[in-house]
Formats: C-alpha cells, structure tokens, sequence
C-alpha cells in the first residue's frame, strides 16, 4: 500500500485527514527540517505509520484539496 500526500496547502489549519483516521497514521510536523522551533513557516502532514492504515479511505474523502491518494 502506497499513500501520497501532495499540495497541501494549509496542513496544520486543516488536519481533516488526522482527526478522522480511525487507525491514527497520520502526523503534523515541521517542513524541512527536524528540531521543532518556536517559529516554524511551514508544515506538512505525514503518513508516518502506513501500516496501521486499514484501507478506510475516510481521509481521501474528507480531504478538501484531494490530496491524499492510496493505492493499493
């Protein structure tokens, strides 16, 4: 299973796809880089725990921008 998550554009003002995840594989994290700051410019929402995802497609649906895409 391969999940894609591309343009984002407001990830961490959003967060539709980790609030409805039912197996929880999805995280908000800083962009570009890997110490969290004070200040961070941009985010990006990862699939970090693809495993765990039971193929529900709740967060290809509920996402505004049709950004995430799974395959099987």
């Amino acid at each position: 299973m391969k999940i894609k998550i591309s343009n984002c554009r407001d990830p961490k003002n959003c967060m539709k796809c980790i609030e409805i995840c039912p197996a929880k594989i999805f995280v908000l994290k800083p962009m570009g880089t890997k110490k969290l700051s004070n200040y961070v410019k941009k985010w990006e929402i990862r699939a970090i725990f693809k495993d765990l995802c039971n193929g529900c497609m709740e967060c290809v649906e509920i996402c505004p921008e049709k950004c995430i895409r799974i395959e099987f």
